[in-house]
């Protein structure tokens, strides 16, 4: 097994199965995009895309899923244009310092299918990027493809803009308090999902969590 990480555990896979639902991941999406751009979202159109874009042999470190939704344009056609949502899950116990460029291969990934069953097409939607992490130490490494090239900051001004850029949104919930999480807009089994990331090394709290939220929901 690779260093650092753990292996999926009915948690993850309880996690995946609450967030697969466009009706409880919708919280922890508004949760990490800009309000100004959420609120452009027609949420109601949000649905799940099939299939996964992981390496194989990183199936054990990463869970993702990717979310359609049509967003408002502003152009004078007063428009709606697809959007793309991005969410991956990491199942470590430490931080990938080499996330930004696995997602740049996750994108890549989902362009190319579109390409391969459109060969017609001509703009692609954008993609955005989430990563929702949990470790004992919290995330420490760049969350910037530039972060980790290596090059000085000097060179980096120079000829940055011809190397790939993009910057992933992270919900880093490592140090966030039970309370912080109760507190967000997201559905009842979408904080149970949370909860299950969060405690998933303290079995005891998760029983107790889970106990609340079926009492909640009675």
């Amino acid at each position: 097994m690779l260093a650092g990480v753990r292996p999926p555990t009915p948690h993850d896979a309880l996690v995946k199965a609450i967030f697969s639902d466009p009706e409880h991941a919708e919280g922890e999406l508004r949760q990490l995009l800009d309000p100004a751009f959420a609120a452009r979202v027609i949420w109601p159109t949000l649905r799940l895309v099939s299939g996964t874009y992981v390496d194989d042999t990183l199936r054990g470190r990463h869970t993702d899923l990717l979310f359609s939704a049509r967003c408002r344009s502003t152009n004078a056609e007063g428009e709606s244009v697809e959007v793309l949502i991005y969410l991956l899950f990491e199942h470590q116990s430490t931080d990938d310092p080499l996330m930004p460029f696995r997602l740049l291969l996750y994108i890549v990934r989902v362009w190319e299918k579109l390409v391969r069953e459109a060969p017609t097409l001509r703009r692609l939607p954008a993609i955005l990027p989430m990563v929702l992490h949990h470790s004992e130490d919290g995330w420490v490494s760049p969350t910037t493809l530039h972060g980790i090239i290596d090059l000085d900051a000097d060179a980096m001004a120079v000829v940055g803009k011809h190397i790939p850029q993009f910057s992933m949104m992270l919900d880093d919930i490592s140090a966030q308090s039970d309370d912080s999480l109760r507190a967000r807009a997201v559905s009842a089994l979408g904080r149970l999902a949370l909860f299950c990331l969060r405690h998933a090394r303290e079995p005891g709290v998760l029983r107790k969590q889970n106990d609340s939220q079926l009492t909640a929901r009675a």
